[in-house]
């Protein structure tokens, strides 16, 4: 309760960008490395890093999720 207004305040909690992303399935072969905190996604024909949300690879174009 606030203290200037007899009303009840509402709290909203953030969302993480992984909830907000719709997750689609990793494709087989797809290695998932853990760095820290953050999860990269190895591609499966250049062997090159990507962020996991990242859908297809920038240098060869294969698709990571199906």
């Amino acid at each position: 309760m606030n203290k200037f207004i007899d009303n009840v305040s509402e709290t909203k909690t953030k969302t993480s960008t992984r909830s907000r992303v719709k997750e689609k399935a990793l494709l087989k072969g797809v290695e998932v490395v853990n760095v820290g905190s953050k999860q990269f996604i190895i591609c499966p024909k250049c062997n090159w890093k990507h962020v996991y949300t990242e859908e297809k690879c920038r240098f060869c174009g294969e698709t990571l999720r199906g």
